[in-house]
């Protein structure tokens, strides 16, 4: 080999092991960045013996935020004044922040406080539903109700859909609990359930029944076989929590 193929040879080592050293580097920044995604506790507040662990938590709308308890002594967690949840050791509650603003949130048994800081537009609410219980339950229609049906603005069709989740969300002002939907229109012959979906209790009343108390994840069932509308409340927390059933 001639001086000058010795040479042309050397540069062309040289380029192929820059180019080995480039996907290398690329390989090992993809991965650091694969390593580094966001950890699925970033939009979790932990309530321990200790204290709390986030005294702020800023997250955009649509940001469902999860408290957990991971100490021995139970909690009671109150979102912008609402109504508060009882956390035992071990358990969670979350709820999903919708609307941008400024959200407080305390422990009321121990005075733990903190805020969370939400951005952005403000995103359409969604429910979250699981059957983990049911009772069978049935209803027939009634003349007069005793609980004022949702307005039409409200109104969401069942769409063949016949579950009822008990939620909790986040408005500009407070921590709402709603049935959701509202409204809910099904077929004759049909068997809605309720989903409790919130952390608090509820017990689904009509104008001539009531269901069980149902606590967090508990649910139960009505079969409707008669046309009609069939209003109901939450007998725990009055008119300000209602829904009704369309049969047609």
């Amino acid at each position: 080999m001639t001086p000058e193929d010795q040479a042309k040879s050397k540069q062309l080592r040289q380029v192929l092991l820059s180019v080995l050293l480039t996907c290398s580097a690329g390989s090992a920044i993809t991965a650091d960045l694969m390593s580094n995604k966001p950890a699925s506790d970033a939009a979790t507040v932990t309530f321990s013996n200790a204290g709390v662990s986030k005294s702020a938590l800023a997250v955009t709308s649509g940001t469902t935020v999860t408290w957990k308890n991971t100490g021995t002594q139970s909690h009671t967690l109150s979102i912008a004044g609402s109504e508060p949840v009882r956390l035992y050791a071990k358990e969670s509650f979350e709820t999903s922040f919708n609307q941008p603003g400024d959200f407080n949130f305390e422990c009321k048994t121990h005075g733990k406080q903190g805020k969370i800081l939400v951005t952005g537009a403000a995103v359409s609410a969604q429910s979250a539903s699981a059957m983990h219980q049911h009772a069978a339950m049935t209803a027939a229609p009634v003349a007069a109700a005793s609980a004022p049906a949702p307005a039409p603005s409200k109104e969401v069709a069942g769409a063949g859909g016949s579950t009822v989740s008990i939620i909790s969300e986040m408005t500009p002002s407070k921590l709402e609990m709603k049935f959701s939907p509202e409204r809910l229109v099904v077929k004759a012959g049909t068997t809605v359930t309720w989903n409790n979906d919130d952390h608090s209790n509820h017990l689904v009343q009509f104008a001539n029944m009531e269901s069980p108390r149902l606590k967090h994840r508990e649910s139960f069932s009505y079969s409707f076989d008669q046309p009609g509308e069939y209003p109901y409340i939450c007998k725990i927390h009055g008119k300000r929590m209602s829904g009704v059933i369309v049969v047609e």
